[in-house]
């Protein structure tokens, strides 16, 4: 698998204040990445859809607000664990208003930042996951509470952090 950095790159830069959501996920992912080359006994290693990513854990903490906040926006009860129970990967580019907001890299980004913070997993482990249709996985998220922060998800599959 290959390390983030080879596939964020090829994103154009990304402004502060970035307005839409797939300009905040990147510029979220950015930010919680180790820099250089992620030692994995100090990086958290997080492993996605095509690629791992290494979170640098304090940037990646200091981030978390931002994650579940941007996380809420997007994330439809489909994906939630008391809600749908997970909902395919295929579906992420799409909010919960049914609006287009990414394309799948930014949706893989999405769940790599959520996923380095122990809100989102794969439903099934990597092994499984040609049991679904197109051999993409499930995936599912932790419920939000009335706060917006997330809840404990029963069920969640926690195999994918390496």
């Amino acid at each position: 698998m290959r390390i983030a950095m080879d596939n964020i790159e090829q994103h154009e830069d990304v402004p502060e204040e970035a307005p839409s959501l797939s300009q905040r996920v990147i510029a979220l992912f950015r930010d919680s990445l180790f820099q250089g080359d992620p030692d994995p006994d100090k990086a958290k290693m997080v492993e996605g859809i095509t690629f791992t990513a290494g979170f640098d854990p304090e940037r990646l903490a200091a981030n978390k607000d931002k994650i579940i906040a941007v996380a809420r926006e997007i994330v439809d009860d489909a994906f939630l664990s008391k809600k749908g129970g997970g909902m395919s990967f295929m579906a992420l580019p799409f909010a919960r208003t049914g609006e287009q907001w990414g394309e799948q890299e930014d949706a893989q980004l999405l769940y790599l930042l959520c996923a380095g913070i122990g809100y989102a997993s794969c439903v099934v482990p990597r092994l499984m996951w040609g049991a679904f249709p197109g051999g993409v996985p499930y995936i599912v998220f932790k419920n939000f509470d009335e706060e917006g922060a997330p809840t404990d998800g029963a069920g969640l599959h926690d195999g994918q952090e390496r």
